[in-house]
């Protein structure tokens, strides 16, 4: 069928259609870029938080070591003198009790005592063990092949334990890894260890500690170490012990066991004091979610050659 348009009219339309065309493509790329700054300006702005999150925690830290080291250790905290001001705190729970500094932007801040955790480089197996069957419904297998494991893991020969794994072990599993054969570097290598995965990792992670402690102190323990410690099976147990330190800090095996209500079989002399090795967290939120996360392992050991050492440092 034969257009009834004239030429210069289908020249028209046609110019139409191409003004249409073209300016749809125009239209396209301009949300495309729209969406596209608008994305870059988005990173740019959570870069630009995350670095003020960075200065913030890190200045709140070195503000912090400045007051602990004119502190003074008690049984279950740090006095922190004329810090209120600065801080917004004038003691420092060493317990894993979670405070608010305020330098000036908000800053949470957890403080835990090696001795109030179950050590991983000192290793009291009793007490890690009672602590795995607690978070794998009593498996006494799984929780041997751990502790044998670890204990192989450490250690500098390539001799297997009854229930534990070397080298050998390792590469059979076609693992990138095998046992170390030295203490521990990083508090995660746990989980790479025969019988760990990640999920159980997650349950222990908050009562364990790759640092150095020097016995235990129950006046800064959580009731997960307590009871592992203790070897008591009811939290209800613990209730006299809770109660006696909300009112002063225990300070000898006789209080203690007076509060158990029966003698207890201590596996090492109990240090009722923290041991100068101290988990530092500092969290900067924003809203109801953490921007950044710094994790310090401290010695806070005062020596001839320096007033404290930074373990380790870690950013989230």
């Amino acid at each position: 069928m034969k257009s009834m348009l004239r030429p210069e009219d289908r020249r028209k339309a046609s110019a139409t259609i191409f003004s249409l065309f073209f300016s749809a493509v125009i239209l396209t790329l301009a949300i495309a870029f729209n969406l596209l700054v608008r994305e870059n300006l988005k990173t740019s702005l959570a870069l630009k938080y995350k670095a003020d999150a960075f200065v913030s925690a890190n200045s709140a830290l070195h503000l912090l070591l400045y007051h602990i080291l004119s502190g003074t250790f008690t049984q279950k905290e740090i006095l922190l003198p004329n810090s209120n001001e600065s801080l917004g705190i004038n003691r420092l729970p060493l317990n894993g009790t979670e405070v608010e500094l305020r330098i000036p932007d908000k800053i949470l801040l957890t403080a835990k005592d090696t001795n109030g955790l179950l050590s991983l480089s000192y290793i009291n197996v009793a007490a890690l063990k009672r602590l795995i069957l607690r978070y794998t419904n009593n498996d006494t297998k799984r929780a041997d092949i751990i502790i044998d494991s670890l204990l192989d893991w450490i250690d500098r020969d390539d001799l297997t334990r009854l229930n534990g794994a070397e080298k050998d072990y390792y590469q059979s599993q076609n693992l990138p890894y095998h046992s170390r054969n030295y203490p521990l570097q990083y508090k995660e290598e746990f989980a790479f260890i025969r019988g760990m995965d990640w999920e159980l990792y997650n349950k222990l992670e908050p009562f364990i500690t790759i640092l150095p402690a020097n016995g235990f102190n129950p006046n800064t323990a959580p009731d997960e170490v307590l009871l592992a410690y203790l070897d008591l099976e009811d939290p209800k147990d613990l209730l006299p012990i809770k109660n006696f330190i909300q009112t002063k800090p225990l300070s000898s095996d006789t209080e203690l066991m007076g509060l158990v209500g029966r003698k207890i079989a201590l596996s090492e002399e109990v240090y009722y004091f923290p041991s100068r090795y101290i988990e530092l967290t500092l969290k900067v939120p924003q809203g109801n979610r953490t921007i950044y996360t710094l994790k310090i392992g401290l010695d806070l050991r005062l020596t001839s050659r320096r007033p404290y050492e930074i373990l380790y440092y870690r950013e989230e």
